[in-house]
């Protein structure tokens, strides 16, 4: 119950319960802001501004605070927080869970707005 109360209260506490950990980091890439057209399949920061924007909040944190919050978010989930350096940046261990595809995701042919 207090996971609810939590992802009720913080919308970034809440995007973090779409994410699931996969066992090597080699999932989502981290990503930017500068990256367009955003593509929240491939990038975390992306897919997190996507979700704040499909449930109208404004505010959303910068990348990094993003990155600095998202370890102690995703231990409260009981999920392991694993990244490492690329030639493409940095890539994580964390893959979106298919609700998100209902929930929030825009459809693969769909453009997100910048």
């Amino acid at each position: 119950e207090a996971l609810s109360i939590k992802r009720d209260a913080d919308p970034t506490f809440d995007f973090c319960g779409y994410l699931e950990a996969l066992p090597e980091p080699d999932g989502m890439y981290m990503g930017n802001a500068n990256i367009i057209p955003r593509q929240p399949r491939l990038y975390l920061y992306h897919a997190y501004l996507v979700y704040m924007e499909a449930h109208g909040y404004r505010n959303a944190l910068s990348l990094t605070m993003f990155g600095k919050g998202l370890s102690a978010m995703l231990k409260e989930y009981g999920l392991n927080y694993e990244k490492r350096r690329t030639n493409q940046g940095m890539q994580t261990n964390l893959a979106l869970r298919e609700e998100s595809n209902a929930d929030w995701l825009p459809k693969c042919d769909e453009p997100t707005a910048s």
